[in-house]
């Protein structure tokens, strides 16, 4: 069974709920980069949406600071793109809005 969650606080960091969903389904592979592509997060995500949506989506989130990407650094013939969520940029925008940062990542 699959489930998703969208925190208000992600809401509001990253200004909608696409991006809080897609920040939020990435927060738990915890601090490793994560091979997926955008399908396969569509798919887990359940958001239905062209991976050309979702890579657009997961743009937004890098240039706020909050996900990082890299090519594969040991196939340089794979062009799925790694993600890494920046942790510490999501403490500092969450704690520019008033929130908790281990009250939001701990609930689970």
């Amino acid at each position: 069974m699959k489930r998703i969650w969208i925190k208000e606080e992600f809401v509001e960091i990253t200004g909608d709920c696409i991006g809080a969903i897609l920040l939020e389904y990435l927060t738990h592979f915890e601090d490793v980069w994560t091979k997926k592509t955008a399908d396969e997060i569509s798919e887990e995500t359940m958001l239905g949406m062209s991976h050309q949506f979702i890579r657009k989506n997961l743009e937004l989130l890098e240039v706020k600071g909050f996900v990082n990407s890299r090519n594969n650094p040991i196939d340089r013939f794979d062009k799925t793109l790694q993600y890494r969520v920046d942790y510490e940029q999501i403490e500092e925008a969450l704690k520019s809005k008033g929130y908790s940062y281990s009250k939001v990542l701990d609930i689970f």
